[in-house]
C-alpha cells in the first residue's frame, strides 16, 4: 500500500515521524513497517498499521493482539473479564459482518448493525488493553519484543500490497 508524507500528515503522524519518512523513502507501507522494526520502532509500528488497515482488518488486529496477550492480562487482573468479553463481542461483530455482506435478512442486518457499533468500541478498548498488557506485563526484553514483532507481522499481511 502507498505510503506518502500527506498520508501521514493527514493520519496526524507526529513531527519525528514525519521528518524520519521525508529521510527513509519509504514508498509502502510495508517498506516503512519494516524499517521501522529492524529500528525496533515498534509502537510506531502498531500506530501505523492501526490507521492504514481496513475497519474490519483494524478489528481483526485488535482481536489477534489481545488473544496474544489475554493470558497475561488476566494473571494479573483475573476479576477482570472485558477484555475476554470484547473479544468475543468482535468476533461476533466480524461474522455478522460477513453474513449481512453475504446478504441477509435485513432484521439480522440491522442487529448486526447495532452490535457492530457496540463491538467496534470494545475491539479499540481490547487493542489498547491488549498492546498496554503486553508493554507493562512482558518485563523480559526478549518475550516482549518477539511477541511485539508476532503482532506487527500479523497486522502486516493484511496491508494490501501495490498502490492501492
Amino acid at each position: 500500500m502507498k505510503l506518502t508524507l500527506e498520508i501521514l500528515q493527514e493520519k496526524g503522524a507526529c513531527e519525528e515521524s514525519v521528518n524520519r519518512f521525508r529521510t527513509e523513502h519509504c514508498d509502502t507501507v510495508e517498506q516503512a513497517i519494516k524499517m521501522m522494526m529492524k529500528e525496533k520502532l515498534y509502537d510506531w509500528c502498531n500506530w501505523l498499521l492501526s490507521r492504514m488497515l481496513s475497519n474490519d482488518d483494524k478489528i481483526r488486529y485488535a482481536i489477534f493482539a489481545a488473544e496474544q496477550v489475554i493470558d497475561i492480562f488476566e494473571k494479573i487482573y483475573p476479576e477482570d473479564k472485558r477484555p475476554r468479553k470484547a473479544i468475543k463481542a468482535a468476533n461476533e461483530y466480524l461474522t455478522a459482518a460477513w453474513a449481512a455482506r453475504a446478504a441477509w435478512a435485513a432484521a439480522r442486518a440491522a442487529w448486526a448493525a447495532a452490535r457492530a457499533a457496540w463491538a467496534a468500541g470494545d475491539a479499540a478498548w481490547a487493542a489498547r488493553a491488549a498492546w498496554a498488557a503486553a508493554r507493562a506485563a512482558l518485563a523480559a526484553g526478549d518475550a516482549k519484543e518477539k511477541l511485539q514483532r508476532k503482532i506487527i507481522r500479523y497486522g502486516l499481511k493484511m496491508i494490501p500490497k501495490g498502490d492501492v
